[in-house]
């Protein structure tokens, strides 16, 4: 506007000195020679005009240098304001006491505050409770004229998630130096931070793993060299992991696998072996040879070399137990050879004890009497032997009855005190309420009866005793006594067919082993507790819902529960 005036008035001067310059001339053409007097006055007329001329046409151009400059800061400010409206990030002024100033379309997108919401508002609204006295700190600084470098924190979004973002705060001067407000420049980082820490627990996890696995793990890169162990396979080999890092693998694991003209990892690495399981063995602390089970994957990442993980499963047990298991079954195969020999042997045993009863009741002869009574003996002995073997072989059909326990144990009691020895007590302890379940009445009689025979056989001074106990699902009957007990190696296997701790030719190892399927087929369970010199206990746990037809009783032969 200054300008314009200004070339108004420059143009009207320019054109009054124009007029009087005229003048003169006209003058002058009517009288050639004028007086000096009239040079003085036309010069006084025309001096200060073209002096203001020249004035006001060097202002003028110095008033548009001026104007350009000015427009070229408005071009620069508006260019500055585009670049903050156009920002991903949220930039957002303020005043030193918190008000918002200035809030850019980055920040409308960051916090989801419009800016006609946000203008004007204390920046405590998107400063969640927790943050609010560091924001006061950060306030404080910034009117001593601190600036804040950044840093992440939290900060609320209208819709009322908190979110993490990288925040730098710097202090606003006048052109005086004198601070009037602040700036704040904030990123959204709440997803790299999901992120990285999602890495990091997954990382946390695999070391977790890694560390508390049962198998051994060995990190190997590509030439064999072992990178890393974990605590079981430093276990298995039987080496700390400093000692096995740098060592190389095959010479500690050796796999049996597929001929492949190298290295089993450089077999790996270069993709001609699979993922598969190979059988390999190892070498023990102790120098034993380990069985040893092995699975391997290459792990190739970008831009590094290619590595391997090898887990290490020690089954050398398992190997043993399936060892074991062949020779159960080749046990099994000659339990039912001797099934069917027990009951071919049974025809001639009974012509035996046929013709020594003719013979004995036709001849007196003492000599022959005495052997024949020795040959009977050990009849009998052969024909009780096959009994128990048919009937482990081939248990009857069951006949489930409503029946008291506690007239079982008593007429077991009855069955077995044959073999009570002079100084051994017998004590029932069966209390005075019912124990009934439908059950099986003539097969838990031979449980009971096996139990107390053994008790009795096994203890020659002291007692022995059966106690119930009522739970709230079962029935449970201990047969105990103050006998030799059992030494732990036979008892882990007491309840295995022919396993007996009597003396050779005193029993046939078969009576617990029925014991134990007869209870389980019922339900229930039979466990022994012993202490060598001190006794043994017996407990037979019979379940309140115990089978309710013969379908649901097992059946189950000894030696395969």
């Amino acid at each position: 506007m200054t300008a314009v005036a200004l070339w108004v008035v420059f143009g009207g001067l320019s054109g009054l000195f124009a007029t009087i310059a005229f003048l003169i001339a006209i003058r002058a053409m009517q009288a050639p020679q004028l007086r000096i007097g009239e040079w003085l006055i036309a010069i006084a007329f025309i001096a200060p005009i073209g002096g203001a001329i020249i004035a006001i046409a060097w202002y003028s151009r110095r008033l548009g240098g001026a104007a350009s400059q000015l427009e070229k800061g408005a071009e620069s400010t508006a260019r500055l304001a585009a670049i903050v409206e156009s920002s991903q990030d949220a930039i957002i002024g303020k005043t030193l006491d918190g008000r918002i100033t200035t809030w850019n379309a980055g920040a409308e997108r960051m916090y989801g505050f419009t800016a006609a919401e946000a203008i004007g508002k204390p920046i405590s609204m998107i400063v969640p409770k927790a943050g609010l006295v560091e924001l006061g700190q950060i306030l404080e600084g910034l009117r001593r004229g601190e600036s804040t470098g950044r840093f992440e924190t939290a900060r609320l979004r209208k819709d009322g998630r908190t979110i993490v973002a990288s925040v730098a705060i710097t202090p606003i001067r006048d052109s005086t130096g004198r601070i009037i407000g602040a700036s704040s420049i904030a990123h959204d980082v709440t997803e790299e931070k999901r992120v990285v820490e999602a890495l990091a627990l997954s990382e946390a996890k695999f070391r977790g793993l890694f560390e508390s696995a049962a198998d051994g793990i060995f990190v190997v890169e590509q030439q064999g060299l072992i990178l890393d162990a974990n605590p079981a396979g430093e276990a298995l080999l039987g080496r700390d992991r400093s000692q096995l890092i740098g060592s190389r693998i095959e010479d500690l694991i050796s796999a049996a696998t597929p001929s492949s003209g190298s290295g089993f990892v450089e077999a790996l690495t270069a993709g001609s072996l699979g993922a598969n399981v190979y059988e390999g063995t190892a070498a023990a602390p102790d120098g034993r040879e380990l069985r040893v089970q092995l699975s391997a994957q290459a792990v190739h990442r970008l831009g590094e070399d290619p590595r391997v993980v090898i887990i290490a499963r020690n089954v050398t047990e398992q190997s043993e137990m399936q060892r074991k298991l062949l020779e159960s079954e080749r046990a099994a195969s000659m339990g039912r050879l001797a099934s069917f020999v027990a009951h071919e042997i049974n025809t001639p045993l009974t012509n035996i004890s046929l013709l020594a009863s003719s013979i004995g009741r036709r001849s007196s002869d003492p000599e022959v009497q005495a052997r024949l009574k020795k040959i009977s003996a050990q009849g009998k002995i052969a024909a009780g032997i096959t009994a128990e073997l048919l009937k482990f072989a081939r248990p009857r059909s069951t006949n489930l009855v409503e029946t008291d326990l506690r007239d079982v144990v008593q007429a077991a009691a009855d069955q077995a005190g044959v073999f009570r020895k002079p100084g051994v007590a017998l004590r029932l302890d069966l209390g005075d309420d019912p124990l009934v379940l439908r059950i099986d009445p003539i097969r838990m009689n031979e449980v009971f009866v096996n139990l107390l025979k053994n008790a009795f056989e096994a203890t020659a001074n002291g007692e022995v005793g059966v106690q119930s106990e009522t739970t709230d699902d079962a029935f449970l009957l201990t047969v105990s006594d103050t006998g030799s007990g059992i030494p732990s190696e036979v008892r882990k296997r007491l309840f295995e067919p022919f396993v007996s701790t009597k003396g050779k030719g005193e029993g046939t190892g078969l009576g617990l082993a029925l014991s134990k399927s007869f209870v389980i087929g019922h339900g229930g369970d039979i466990s022994v507790s012993s202490e060598v010199g001190r006794g043994s206990t017996f407990t037979v746990r019979l379940p309140r819902g115990a089978p309710t037809s013969p379908a649901d009783l097992s059946s189950t032969r000894a030696g395969t529960h």
